[in-house]
């Protein structure tokens, strides 16, 4: 099975929605039933403004972390500038191969974490 981002996106809202609602004491993702689906559909909405927030202010904190304001126009800025650089296992600086506005930037960031880890 392929996952697409859709699917990670998704993935991650249901398990954020699941969490959040274990947190506040509900029971909606604890039990069985369509008396249960209108509470699980209220978590998922607020998990799922929750993950646009996530987003906004991850593409917020990139853009002040990495913009020195010195960019000719928009489009130089969000197309040609932005980088970013991870350091790998020996201690060296690797560019990673994304790059874009701040906002794909962080959807990318946002769509890995709905990825299951080991």
């Amino acid at each position: 099975m392929t996952t697409t981002p859709t699917d990670t996106q998704q993935q991650l809202r249901d398990r954020l929605a699941a969490a959040m609602a274990k947190e506040a004491g509900s029971k909606a993702f604890l039990k069985q039933g369509t008396e249960w689906e209108h509470a699980r559909a209220v978590w998922e909405a607020h998990a799922t403004a929750a993950l646009n927030e996530l987003r906004r202010a991850m593409a917020t904190a990139i853009r002040a972390a990495t913009c020195p304001g010195e960019c000719d126009s928009k489009e130089y800025c969000e197309h040609g500038r932005f980088q970013p650089t991870v350091w790998d296992d020996n201690g060296q600086p690797v560019e990673v191969g994304i790059s874009g506005p701040p906002e794909r930037i962080a959807a990318l960031i946002a769509n890995a974490l709905g990825k299951e880890t080991s």
